[in-house]
């Protein structure tokens, strides 16, 4: 295999998608235990073949739906509080300005979604960043970002990433939308660095091999796909940088860190991209609820099992 060398980024990606293999296998597991999915294909078969019924008494999603109901009737309000009494009228105008922010974005709706993820799975994860409203007047907003998007520096401890190195976000683009946004000769140079080495494969032989190659893809062959990776980081100096990038080819920023390149989108002193961890294990991944109740549940089904056989 003949590869393009990794860069900086690259490089962390990699490491990240590596060492959070194993946990993002299990997480998808434990989605399926709360939604109900919690029979193995083997075990269906078995249950058809002896004509049983497949039954299952899901006790995980009523555990998690009372754990998230109770986090949404105990909000709170943030209120901003003066250091005298003369700060009252600029503190009570930033406690009604962050409530409308709050109010606008949905900001509780989306942070209950993240607390979701971090409760079934360990880890949640919002972006808080600038906008503007209706009116061109600027504002903040908070998106709600989907777990399997986001790789983590291995090394953070903090619940909250904020002693990370990095934080990446990925998102897969139709070629066509990629070549709009970057330029047909990017997109191929994409491509070209990913397949180099594949090119006696095509289609979903060339995807296998990519994948038997033992490190996150960029293209996927079968649906015509890109894999953008946003990376957010700090330099030496602790200076949050910014860059895009897709395999060795960058789309925003360089690899090296000189003078003002890799400056962020916006003026931030840290990242905007915020993973809140439940607990970790002793290799520092996420664990949530359901990885702990997993094996109650399936002596649940097996008892039901043999209930349901009679």
């Amino acid at each position: 295999m003949a590869n393009s060398p990794l860069s900086k980024h690259d490089n962390w990606l990699q490491n990240a998608w590596l060492h959070e293999s194993t946990w993002r296998k299990e997480n998808e597991l434990n989605f399926d235990y709360y939604y109900g999915d919690q029979w193995t294909a083997q075990e269906m078969a078995d249950l058809k073949a002896n004509s049983q019924p497949i039954c299952t008494l899901n006790y995980v999603r009523p555990l998690i739906d009372m754990i998230l109901a109770m986090e949404a009737e105990r909000k709170l309000d943030v209120r901003v509080v003066g250091r005298e009494d003369s700060d009252d009228d600029i503190a009570n105008l930033l406690t009604h300005l962050m409530k409308q922010i709050s109010d606008e974005s949905m900001e509780d709706f989306k942070m209950s979604n993240a607390f979701r993820d971090m409760i079934i799975g360990g880890r949640g994860v919002i972006s808080i960043e600038p906008d503007e409203d209706d009116q061109g007047k600027p504002t903040i907003i908070s998106k709600h970002i989907p777990w399997e998007e986001v790789y983590v520096d291995p090394y953070y401890r903090e619940p909250d990433a904020s002693d990370a190195r990095y934080i990446i976000r990925t998102l897969w683009l139709d070629r066509d939308i990629a070549i709009k946004k970057w330029g047909e000769d990017k997109v191929n140079l994409i491509l070209h660095s990913e397949t180099n080495g594949f090119d006696d494969f095509e289609g979903i032989e060339a995807n296998a091999e990519l994948n038997a190659s033992g490190r996150l893809n960029y293209f996927d062959s079968k649906y015509d796909r890109v894999l953008i990776a946003e990376c957010q980081y700090k330099d030496s100096s602790g200076k949050i940088r910014y860059v895009q990038f897709s395999g060795s080819v960058y789309l925003y920023g360089e690899e090296d860190d000189t003078d003002d390149n890799n400056e962020p989108p916006f003026e931030t002193n840290g990242f905007w991209l915020i993973p809140f961890t439940a607990f970790r294990d002793r290799a520092g991944l996420p664990r949530g609820i359901v990885h702990m109740i997993r094996s109650m549940q399936d002596m649940l089904n097996k008892k039901t099992r043999s209930l349901c056989g009679i």
